[in-house]
């Protein structure tokens, strides 16, 4: 669907069938709403808001690599990272601290966990100064991918997903006109 499809549509389900009134407040409403259904996607729905980041990095002597990936990203929105085809688990900071402090913890063979320390990720393998490819997949920042775009445009976003955000745009431009409490 278009950008101008969705608006209409929504429109329609506030009796404003020309998208007059509302049209730059029925948007908002669809962005931040989409915003709020991120962490309720579908398999399916995750898939098509899917983005990947890859590179290689190469570990050091502990087998850690701290590859550089956008600061810009969510780290929220990360859902899954790949090092040389293996997924890598996640870790939390008590984790993280104790495979430091302690080799026995870390990975071995080809395992791997990822970690974000507040300012990058940081990914613990089981392999010594070697060079490794990693795969972090996200969902897409709504703002980014869908926030700016022209009315004309297809919207990156399954039919399924513009559906279930409908009917709570609907509510919130009714809540703020008035029309219900």
């Amino acid at each position: 669907m278009t950008k101008q499809q969705i608006v209409n549509e929504i429109s329609k389900r506030l009796n404003d069938p020309n998208a007059v009134a509302f049209a730059d407040r029925i948007w908002g409403y669809f962005v931040e709403t989409i915003y709020e259904l991120n962490p309720e996607l579908t398999a399916a729905e995750t898939l098509n808001r899917t983005k990947t980041h890859s590179g290689f990095v190469m570990t050091n002597v502990s087998g850690i690599a701290k590859p550089s990936v956008s600061t810009q990203m969510d780290w929220n929105a990360i859902y899954s990272v790949n090092v040389s085809g293996v997924p890598a688990r996640q870790i939390d900071q008590e984790e993280y601290a104790q495979m430091l402090s302690n080799t026995f913890y870390m990975p071995s063979g080809n395992e791997a966990a990822f970690y974000f320390d507040g300012n990058q990720l940081v990914i613990l393998t089981g392999y010594v100064t070697r060079l490794i490819n990693y795969t972090v997949a996200y969902l897409a920042d709504t703002e980014t991918d869908i926030g700016g775009i022209a009315d004309d445009k297809d919207v990156n976003i399954p039919n399924s997903l513009v559906y279930r955000a409908m009917p709570i745009v609907v509510n919130k431009v009714k809540a703020e006109i008035g029309m219900i409490l």
